[in-house]
């Protein structure tokens, strides 16, 4: 349909059936204007996708170490392709964690084939150095969903972690013909899933950033190195707390905010513009105009069981775009890649023991099981002037299939050139509430120091 919404056309009605477990449908049109790819299928129009008079759907033949891996509940849960009609895709499987495969698509006589697949996100969690000695290498987590190809094909986007201490999920620039992988946005609270601009200046960014009392910036607010080790954990919590029941009644605000890409990676500090409107909440997805002076996203209503959806466009009417970043190829051979016969080497992502060590000095110890994780800092620096020690650790406790709770405590001194303590533990469940109180007892209290400002628990949550 045009922008204001009128010659609506149709491009396929039938009957859709899922052909994988997978997380539903997904819009990605490729460069070529005839194609679409929705994840289980790729829709062909003929002549093209602006004047379709006919049009067929070709199931995507995923690999079958993919479809029929260990632990697999969803083969894909973000899907993207490439000018060059790569697709990159993030599985998830309870025993490998999430894993971020890349391929080349390859139309078959009824189907489109993925060949080449290779591994682009960290396995089994971490990476060691030796394994025998239980070290573990440079702390670097590859990995987290996927959400845009960029850099005209030759990187990534994701909702991950990036640097080992960004704590919560943040957005994620991924090369693929380098080994640079670091966050674009450093909010110390949830974020997540930058779309950026043609130009390579600008992004749409989900945020948490706008909003106090729901953003759960205390878990981040004192920095510390491979803090996303333990801390991770606290996304599911997190994003169930900020984003999914904000969604519905909460009062909060996940954004879009319009961010300067520059700025944004290289000023902690920097919150960029806020496009949230009061009653609505941004809803996924969001999307650039090629001339880089509008942007595009959806909002769902607030308190409303209806569902009600909208779309918004923001005008940039004095901006002056920079140079569209030209198409590129996606490379086949990635440095860092593993390949599908790498995951028979995972015995099991459920147990990890080992120790990383301080670029400068000291140590960290980090102990994982299926319910727990532990960070144990002894005097660990990476610059010989800011030191760590104390404790960071995770606990869940699984009610049924869909309930949990997740309990942080971290006891964390922070010494030398910067100063912080940590004396905090925090609770919540996955019906995306904190729990204050249980049986009489606190169970999250506590406060986070830095920089000179104190946060409490009690500031930075709703009591309800």
């Amino acid at each position: 349909m045009d922008e204001d919404g009128s010659n609506l056309k149709e491009l396929w009605a039938g009957k859709w059936e899922k052909y994988y477990q997978s997380n539903g449908i997904r819009l990605m049109p490729f460069d070529d204007n005839k194609k679409i790819l929705t994840g289980d299928y790729i829709l062909e129009c003929q002549p093209n996708i602006d004047d379709c008079k006919d049009s067929k759907l070709y199931p995507v033949i995923y690999p079958q170490e993919v479809v029929n891996m260990k632990g697999v509940y969803m083969v894909w849960s973000e899907i993207i392709v490439s000018p060059d009609e790569h697709i990159a895709w993030t599985t998830l499987s309870s025993f490998y964690n999430n894993i971020n495969f890349i391929g080349k698509l390859v139309k078959g006589e009824e189907n489109f084939i993925i060949s080449n697949v290779q591994i682009i996100s960290t396995l089994g969690l971490i990476d060691y150095e030796d394994e025998e000695k239980g070290i573990f290498k440079d702390g670097i987590l590859r990995g987290g969903e996927i959400k845009q190809f960029t850099n005209g094909g030759e990187a990534i986007t994701l909702a991950g972690a990036g640097s080992s201490d960004s704590t919560l999920a943040k957005s994620v620039f991924q090369s693929l013909v380098s080994e640079d992988n670091y966050p674009i946005t450093h909010f110390p609270g949830y974020e997540e899933t930058t779309i950026i601009s043609p130009d390579g200046k600008l992004g749409l960014t989900m945020t948490t950033r706008f909003s106090e009392k729901s953003s759960s910036k205390i878990l981040g607010y004192m920095p510390r190195p491979l803090s996303v080790y333990a801390v991770g954990n606290m996304n599911r919590y997190t994003y169930f707390y900020g984003v999914q029941e904000v969604r519905k009644n909460r009062e909060g605000n996940i954004g879009p905010a319009l961010i300067n890409i520059e700025e944004s990676k290289n000023n902690t500090e920097y919150m960029g513009y806020d496009l949230h409107d009061e009653g609505w909440a941004f809803s996924s997805p969001s999307s650039w105009h090629p001339n880089c002076k509008k942007g595009m996203f959806s909002e769902i209503k607030k308190n409303n069981d209806k569902e009600i959806k909208r779309i918004r466009i923001v005008h940039l009417d004095n901006y002056k775009p920079g140079e569209t970043l030209k198409n590129k190829k996606t490379p086949d051979n990635i440095s860092y890649a593993k390949t599908l016969d790498d995951m028979k080497n995972i015995t099991s992502f459920s147990k990890v023991d080992g120790i990383f060590k301080g670029k400068n000095s000291g140590y960290m110890i980090f102990n994982k099981t299926l319910t727990s994780t532990k960070s144990e800092y002894i005097n660990y620096s990476d610059d010989g002037k800011t030191f760590y020690n104390g404790s960071e650790e995770f606990e869940a406790e699984y009610i049924d299939i869909q309930h949990s709770k997740g309990k942080l405590t971290s006891k964390l001194d922070m010494t030398g050139e910067k100063k912080g303590k940590m004396d905090l533990t925090i609770t919540m469940n996955s019906d995306g509430n904190i729990i204050f109180e249980e049986d009489g007892q606190k169970i999250s209290y506590g406060y986070v120091e830095y920089n000179g400002k104190k946060l409490t628990i009690e500031d930075s949550y709703y009591k309800e």
